[in-house]
C-alpha cells in the first residue's frame, strides 16, 4: 500500500515550509493543496517546518497493489462523480444540506458533509 497525503496548509504553514529548498523543489507550496508521500522524509520535513504554525489538514489517499486488493475482504470506494451521477432532485437536496452546514474552521473554508442523497445508481458490469 502506498499512502499520499493531500495537504491543505495555512498561509503560515506554507510560509514556514518555503524555507526548506527540498520542499520547494518537491511540491508547489503556492497551491491551495499539494501532495506528499507519507513514507517520504519530505513529510517529516514539512511537519518540522510547520510545527507551531496555525496548521494544516491532511487527506490520505491510498493506492493498493492487485495482490492487496485481492486479499481484501471489504472495500469502500469513493466514487466522486466517476460512477455516480446526481439527478436534479439529488443535486438540490445535497446542495441544500451543504448550504445548511457551518464551515469546519475559519482558516480553511471547507464544509464536511456526512451524507449524500442518490435516487438511483447505474453501475457498469465489473
Amino acid at each position: 500500500m502506498k499512502i499520499k497525503l493531500r495537504i491543505l496548509a495555512t498561509e503560515e504553514a506554507r510560509s514556514a515550509a518555503v524555507g526548506d529548498p527540498k520542499l520547494v523543489e518537491a511540491c508547489n507550496l503556492d497551491a491551495v493543496v499539494f501532495e506528499l508521500d507519507a513514507a517520504d522524509g519530505l513529510l517529516d520535513r514539512f511537519l518540522e517546518r510547520s510545527d507551531g504554525t496555525a496548521g494544516s489538514w491532511f487527506n490520505p489517499v491510498m493506492s493498493f497493489t492487485k495482490r492487496e486488493l485481492d486479499a481484501a475482504r471489504y472495500l469502500q470506494l469513493e466514487c466522486r462523480g466517476k460512477l455516480i451521477r446526481e439527478t436534479d432532485d439529488d443535486f438540490r437536496r445535497n446542495s441544500s444540506r451543504l448550504e445548511a452546514l457551518d464551515f469546519a474552521s475559519e482558516q480553511a473554508k471547507i464544509k464536511l458533509i456526512d451524507q449524500l442523497s442518490f435516487s438511483k445508481i447505474k453501475l457498469m458490469p465489473n
